[in-house]
């Protein structure tokens, strides 16, 4: 077939290199003369393809034959088990007709690329993606961050993007998939209506057509894992004030009805403002096909539960998530689920490890299983909690058996009700200088960007400032400072994490010398004493200087001096 392509295209040597076909090729093509300005003969290359057609038009008709009498055989009953075969061989031929006209005519004409190629080059795919979304978003006033890049996950592609008008980042969300069912979109489309404090907002979303994409607010912030890295465990009110917000947050997905499914620390945030931040879906619902409502069954999770997922699950799912076996607990079942995840991620906060540890997947299985079903392994684990109610609280969390959790708390909202007092108590063991830093942030929601807009205005011998040397806004660096000032006044217990912040071979700060940190600490007391004035006297700036001596006199230990 298509001898017209042929013909038109001797001039290209079959035993020739396969570059010099390849120009050839492209010279030929009716866009590529067009654009020449060789206008005659591109149109003689456009009626030469259009003479192609006729030779095209009589293998359809002898498809469209075959499948006629196929099909009237069908209905007179002429015909038994052979009519499969004979559809598969007229299927089999329309293909090749398709793929030979693709291959062998258009490819001669127009600028093309095998479906293969596509499919098989990564750039190739990221470049049609990045086209087709960059085209998408710009209506949006969204351009993707190129120098952020992209994180790929089993589910979805992730970018970073940034709306020039209101100086804000954003997060778009590619959902890996060449078809969204209507149950998913309804879904999608719930999220929408969302609003709270603590879970992230769905700002726009295309679900119509291919590729699929949500977008959501960026957070500025680390997850719960990186942030207690750098920090190492919290202390009592601060565990409290964040397990208040993951409960708060999750009760009010509840009465949306809509299942979080991913209480884990990887999946919780800490944004610039040192708040929880979680994500109110979970991309793994989506992408498998519903049957049963939204309850989707163990064989529609082809490849979908990566290592990953399995490992958060063994160290903080409930012992009756385990015993489901894959499948999803119902509304009800799965609030009690996430009391004892919460309680996980309690522990966690407090002590700066999992309950369920272990360097490898069998360590984390067996000692679960001994915590689980050895009363007096559990209670040597729990006592390194700190004498106060919410370690009575993570302990009645931690019930194994879920009518025992039950009777203790009922739901999500129960365990809220215990947590609001401790909330607002006044802990008498917080440092002079804590509670001023504490005033600070709550007297100024604008605290972490006037320090950042006076440290980076600090003039240097050179004539430059520090905002020379930062390309990213105060609001980026917010969270990364709200967890040095923890480790400053945490100095006593937690110098071995200072240390490692600032030590001179640290990827990130290494470049700083000890005059540098010296101007920051200065710089931090000033913007405390001018936030603080109503409380602030002799004895609070003696503290915060003996905070300032202590950090000093590490750095310069470290730095030989």
């Amino acid at each position: 077939m298509a001898k017209k392509a042929t013909s038109d295209t001797k001039n290209i040597k079959p035993d020739g290199p396969q570059a010099d076909a390849s120009e050839a090729k492209a010279t030929s093509q009716i866009e590529r003369l067009f654009e020449q300005g060789k206008l005659q003969e591109s149109l003689d290359r456009f009626s030469s393809f259009l003479d192609c057609f006729e030779e095209i038009d009589f293998e359809l008709a002898r498809v469209k034959s075959r499948l006629s009498g196929l099909e009237t055989d069908e209905k007179a009953q002429r015909i038994g088990p052979e009519a499969l075969i004979m559809r598969n061989q007229i299927s089999f031929d329309y293909q090749k007709t398709l793929v030979d006209f693709r291959r062998n005519v258009l490819g001669q004409y127009f600028d093309l690329r095998g479906e293969a190629d596509f499919l098989n080059s990564i750039s190739d795919r990221d470049q049609v993606m990045h086209k087709i979304l960059d085209l998408r978003l710009l209506a949006k006033h969204y351009q993707r961050d190129e120098a952020w890049g992209k994180v790929e996950g089993n589910s979805s592609i992730i970018y970073r993007l940034f709306n020039p008008g209101m100086r804000r980042h954003a997060i778009a969300m590619m959902i890996k998939m060449p078809h969204i069912d209507e149950h998913a979109k309804q879904e999608i489309e719930m999220l929408t209506d969302l609003r709270h404090r603590n879970v992230i907002k769905l700002l726009d979303s295309e679900i119509d057509r291919f590729p699929f994409f949500v977008i959501t607010e960026f957070v500025y912030g680390d997850n719960l894992p990186n942030a207690l890295r750098i920090v190492g465990p919290r202390s009592v009110s601060q565990t409290i004030d964040w397990l208040y917000q993951l409960t708060d947050a999750l009760d009010y997905l509840r009465h949306k009805r809509i299942l979080h499914t991913n209480v884990r620390p990887s999946k919780i945030y800490i944004d610039d403002e040192w708040q929880i931040m979680i994500s109110p879906f979970d991309l793994i619902k989506i992408t498998a096909t519903r049957n049963q409502g939204n309850r989707p069954s163990k064989a529609e999770y082809p490849g979908e539960r990566t290592f990953n997922r399995y490992l958060d699950v063994c160290q903080y799912g409930s012992p009756e998530l385990f015993r489901a076996d894959g499948e999803t607990l119902d509304l009800d079942a799965m609030c009690l689920s996430d009391l004892y995840s919460i309680g996980l991620i309690g522990y966690k906060i407090l002590t700066g490890e999992d309950l369920y540890s272990g360097k490898k997947l069998y360590d984390i299985l067996e000692n679960r299983r001994k915590l689980e079903f050895d009363e007096k392994a559990i209670a040597a684990k729990l006592a390194v909690l700190p004498t106060h109610p919410i370690s009575d609280i993570i302990r009645q969390l931690l019930q194994p058996d879920l009518e025992e959790r039950k009777k203790a708390f009922p739901n999500l909202h129960a365990l809220l009700r215990k947590l609001t007092p401790l909330t607002r108590s006044f802990n008498e063991d917080v440092s002079p200088v804590r509670q001023s830093y504490r005033r600070c942030l709550a007297n100024n929601r604008e605290f972490v960007r006037d320090f950042y807009q006076a440290f980076y205005g600090v003039k240097l011998p050179n004539g430059k400032s520090y905002g020379d040397f930062f390309s990213d806004t105060a609001r980026r660096q917010s969270s990364m400072l709200q967890m040095a000032i923890d480790l400053l006044l945490d100095l006593d217990q937690r110098s071995e994490h200072f240390v490692e912040l600032v030590h001179p071979k640290n990827a990130k700060h290494g470049g700083f010398s000890p005059h540098d940190y010296e101007r920051f600490l200065d710089t931090l007391i000033d913007t405390i004493r001018l936030n603080d004035q109503l409380h602030w006297n002799e004895s609070l700036e003696q503290g915060w200087q003996e905070v300032r001596e202590k950090a000093m006199k590490l750095i310069r230990d470290l730095h030989g001096e």
